[in-house]
C-alpha cells in the first residue's frame, strides 16, 4: 500500500513541474512582447521627431531661399521650392506700403519633407515679417513690425 502511494505521489510532483515551466515561459513570452513593443514605438517616436525637425529646417530653408532669390524684386505671392529633403511651400501677403519703396510682407513657409518609406507626414510653418527697404534688400526680423523698420 506504501507503494502504491509514492507512485501517486510521483505523478502529481511531475504535473507540477510541468504547469510551473509552462507559467515560466509565458511569463519570459509577456515580458519579451512587451519589451519588443516599447523598443518599436521608442522607434517610431523618434522617427516622428526626425521628420518633424526636418519640416522645421525645410521651412527654414524654403525662407532663406526667398529672401536670396528675389534680388530686390517684390517677392511672388506664393511659390514652392524642390529642396534635396522635401520642399518648402511659400506664401507671402502684402500688410502694408509704407511708400513707392518700402513695402511691409507677411511669409509663412511650410516645411514638407519625403519620408522614404512614404507613410506618415509632418508639416512645420514658419511665419515672419519681411521689410521691402527704399534699397531693394529684402529683411526679415523675428520682433515687432516697428524693429522691421529700423
Amino acid at each position: 500500500m506504501s507503494a502504491s502511494r509514492q507512485g501517486a505521489g510521483r505523478e502529481v510532483d511531475s504535473g507540477f513541474a510541468l504547469l510551473a515551466s509552462l507559467v515560466v515561459l509565458a511569463a519570459l513570452f509577456l515580458l519579451a512582447t512587451g519589451t519588443f513593443l516599447a523598443a518599436r514605438f521608442e522607434l517610431a517616436v523618434g522617427r516622428s521627431h526626425l521628420t518633424s525637425v526636418r519640416a522645421l529646417y525645410l521651412a527654414e530653408a524654403g525662407l532663406a531661399t526667398l529672401l536670396a532669390d528675389t534680388g530686390g524684386a517684390s517677392p511672388p505671392t506664393s511659390r514652392i521650392y524642390s529642396l534635396e529633403a522635401g520642399a518648402a511651400v511659400v506664401t507671402v501677403d502684402l500688410l502694408l506700403r509704407v511708400d513707392s519703396l518700402t513695402d511691409l510682407f507677411r511669409v509663412e513657409v511650410e516645411g514638407r519633407p519625403t519620408r522614404p518609406s512614404g507613410r506618415g507626414r509632418a508639416r512645420r510653418t514658419v511665419g515672419i515679417l519681411v521689410v521691402r527697404r527704399d534699397d531693394g534688400r529684402l529683411v526679415a526680423r523675428s520682433g515687432s513690425w516697428q524693429e522691421a523698420f529700423r
